[in-house]
């Protein structure tokens, strides 16, 4: 009787041990913790990086206006006006 009522407990430490000695191999990377290394893009040329971030930015934003005006002509059964 008490051994079914450690059971439980055991097999919970077992697995909490278990899940944290797999979180290092899970990630899968290695970052060192250095000066502009801890981003995953680079941002030294200052051009390209405000080109790349307005461009990303203005897609992510376009996005969902695309999707409605798709939509919508979809609906309507014809070319939008």
């Amino acid at each position: 009787m008490l051994y079914r009522a450690a059971l439980p407990s055991a097999r919970v430490a077992s697995r909490a041990a278990f899940a944290r000695a797999t979180i290092p191999a899970r990630r899968g990377i290695h970052i060192e913790n250095e000066v502009y290394n801890n981003t995953p893009f680079n941002y030294k040329n200052k051009r390209a990086f405000t080109a790349g971030y307005f461009g990303l930015m203005s897609t992510l934003f376009t996005i969902p206006f695309v999707a409605v005006g798709y939509q919508l002509s979809k609906k309507s059964g014809g070319a939008p006006a």
